[in-house]
């Protein structure tokens, strides 16, 4: 019961990291988003609006794809905190390690090695 401790401890270290990771990227690139819209002048001359999406599209599809992956890995690190799905806190773990640099490492690792903690 002692050896579990140590493990059930990582896990939740694991999965507040991988919310950490999720709600920065998320709050991150939505700061981004708003910055390139002001910047494209889409506030202004709004008239302008589908230029700017055909224009900048890959800037769209990439803060698209970060906001579904910070999404995931918040959900995961819920999940973690919970102890319901090892899969799905791994993917969250995963996701965390593409958009949160070292925390998402580290998240990734503490919910990987604390498998024995889900039923």
């Amino acid at each position: 019961m002692a050896a579990s401790r140590p493990r059930a401890g990582l896990l939740t270290a694991g999965g507040v990291l991988a919310i950490i990771a999720g709600v920065s990227s998320a709050l991150w690139g939505i700061g981004l988003s708003i910055a390139g819209v002001n910047l494209t002048g889409l506030i202004l001359h709004p008239v302008d609006f589908f230029e700017i999406v055909i224009r900048h599209w890959p800037f769209i599809v990439g803060r698209i794809i970060t906001l579904g992956l910070s999404i995931l890995a918040i959900v995961g690190g819920v999940v973690a905190l919970k102890r319901t799905s090892w899969g799905l806190a791994l993917t969250g773990g995963i996701c965390s390690l593409l958009v949160g640099g070292v925390l998402g490492i580290l998240a990734l690792i503490f919910i990987a090695v604390s498998r024995d903690q889900f039923p």
